[in-house]
């Protein structure tokens, strides 16, 4: 039993229960994209539509599709876009259409990511209950599920989190071959999500993995090894998107302006609305309800705020690193705010000037507290029936936000089709 196991619980997880969550799974993404019947004409998916159309076409006559008839994005070669999908969902373009690959490539990444959530569980020796809150927050948060509603595919990716967290975790293990073990797996992982075309939540995971290398400067081979690795591994895509893009004069757009409307964002569900700003929005935040929605619930938002009092009391023998989240996490909310991600956007610096809305940020720090909360919650004496409560609650919460950001739900609110 490694250092940071827990006593058996009588409500550890068995194969049927975790069966069970990962078909459950399936069906509740199934239902989320209408079994593949996205509404091609509204917000981003008509650009996404276009991608995978040409791209079917060249895989199909195999003439490979590198450039489009016309610019999408300041670019017309299309295998040059970051946020392209090259995954091997693919070759399923060789037998469907673009929506219905859309769907398929995301049911793989979820299951890929499952299975990276099960490893990540039995890390933190997670019970049912436990497994059932990380397995809600990942799904169904409103970060995610804003994004995907509104065509933003390529955060598919999103679901593959539990690898790189999985990968940082054992970078922090006193054995050095798990060690190096936890470089490759979190290089893999973030790899996975450059194939989704999931750019940006690939660039604030590598600041993540930066944080980690910096707090585990003690094991210096493999610190100086994880940031290396982990950029390296994202070449074939960063080289021709260097050679594609130009630089533009896009402006960058002010963050959160209010500590209450990002613990609003967090804590309560954020309304799709068709126009920009979004509702409830203060002055100054001008970008739609898609880049503001952040929901992890109140349970999410209490284990977030237990892992910020777990690392800052440095309880002995926390499960997980909590110094990297609570750091990382907080980085990333900083820049979420007002122009503090400014000065970074205008070095000009690759991968940094990617970034034109940074209140997303917020998103991934309310996910990453919310685990590590959740991880040191299960080293607690609490009472089995208040862990499945609070599963129930926290499920009866995103099941709000999970009915307000169906892309079909969302055809009434835009001209219609």
């Amino acid at each position: 039993m490694s250092a940071d196991a827990v006593p058996h619980s009588p409500a550890a997880p068995n194969r049927a229960f975790l069966v069970v969550v990962y078909l459950v799974g399936l069906a509740l993404w199934a239902v989320f994209f209408s079994f593949g019947n996205m509404p091609a004409g509204h917000n981003d998916w008509p650009k996404e539509i276009i991608y995978y159309n040409h791209l079917a076409s060249g895989l199909r006559f195999f003439n490979p599709p590198w450039h489009l008839g016309f610019s999408v994005q300041g670019t017309n070669r299309l295998l040059a876009n970051p946020e392209v999908c090259l995954g091997p969902a693919i070759l399923s373009l060789f037998l469907v259409g673009p929506k219905l690959f859309l769907l398929l490539n995301h049911l793989l990444a979820y299951s890929a990511g499952f299975i990276g959530l099960v490893k990540l569980a039995s890390r933190w020796s997670l019970d049912m209950p436990g497994i059932l809150i990380a397995w809600a927050l990942l799904n169904w948060n409103g970060h995610l599920l804003a994004h995907l509603a509104v065509g933003h595919s390529m955060w598919s990716g999103w679901l593959l989190l539990p690898w790189v967290i999985l990968g940082v975790e054992m970078f922090r293990d006193p054995d050095r071959y798990v060690r190096r073990r936890g470089v490759a797996v979190t290089a893999l992982g973030l790899g996975g999500l450059l194939l989704q075309g999931t750019l940006h939540v690939y660039i604030w995971m590598l600041g993540v993995v930066t944080v980690a290398a910096l707090v585990g400067w003690r094991h210096w081979r493999e610190a100086l090894l994880l940031p290396i690795v982990c950029v390296a591994i994202g070449l074939f895509r960063f080289l021709p998107a260097a050679v594609a893009f130009r630089p533009t004069s896009e402006g960058l757009f002010a963050g959160y302006t209010g500590v209450g409307y990002l613990v609003r964002c967090i804590a309560w569900p954020l309304p799709y609305a068709p126009e920009p700003p979004a509702p409830g929005a203060p002055a100054g935040m001008l970008l739609g309800a898609w880049e503001y929605s952040q929901h992890i619930g109140v349970i999410g938002t209490a284990l977030a705020l237990l892992a910020v009092f777990a690392a800052l009391t440095r309880r002995k023998g926390s499960p997980v690193w909590s110094t990297v989240w609570v750091t990382a996490a907080a980085l990333l909310l900083f820049f979420s705010f007002g122009n503090n991600y400014r000065p970074l956007h205008a070095t000009g610096l690759p991968l940094l000037g990617a970034e034109r809305g940074p209140a997303r940020f917020a998103g991934l720090a309310a996910l990453l507290l919310a685990f590590a909360g959740l991880a040191s919650w299960q080293r607690m004496r609490w009472a089995l029936w208040a862990r499945w409560a609070a599963a129930c609650v926290l499920l009866a919460e995103l099941t709000v936000t999970f009915l307000q950001w169906r892309p079909a739900g969302l055809i009434d609110a835009n001209t219609p089709e």
